[in-house]
């Protein structure tokens, strides 16, 4: 990873594991300061151990208050001028059991948690020298799978 400003303080949500540990990982490793957001604690403690990230701070995206709590303590350490918001979750079944929890469910965290997180980090990135906002999407939201 290059083309990172000096020490940027970068946001990742859902880098507890998977793609956005990864992306965390790499991030470190390309000189940045950075921040996991996810609900697990135990989960974030090992990657922030393990080297991942510096900081972490527990929060669901879907949950606006939570989110913006977590934003504005990553805030005050150092202001944030990258967010990578990568938290997502995928719950299926035929359309026939799905009932409309299901789908709201998927929309507060998919849809409303990119909308809380960047809602969140907006009024600080703005004013920064290098803001930057990368959304992490599914295939699934590019095709239908069975």
């Amino acid at each position: 990873m290059s083309g990172l400003p000096h020490s940027p303080h970068a946001l990742v949500t859902g880098g507890g594991r998977g793609i956005g540990r990864a992306i965390a990982a790499a991030l470190v490793g390309a000189g940045a300061t950075v921040t996991i957001v996810g609900r697990n604690s135990a989960v974030l403690e090992e990657a922030v151990n393990a080297g991942a990230a510096h900081f972490a701070a527990v929060a669901d995206v879907s949950d606006e208050a939570s989110l913006k709590a977590a934003i504005s303590e990553a805030s005050a350490r150092k202001p944030i001028d990258i967010l990578i918001a990568n938290a997502g979750s995928a719950e299926s079944a035929p359309f026939v059991k799905s009932d409309s929890a299901l789908f709201a469910r998927m929309m507060d965290i998919n849809f409303m948690g990119v909308v809380h997180a960047i809602h969140g980090v907006l009024p600080g990135l703005k004013d920064r020298p290098y803001g930057r906002i990368v959304v992490i999407a599914s295939t699934a939201g590019l095709k239908g799978y069975a």
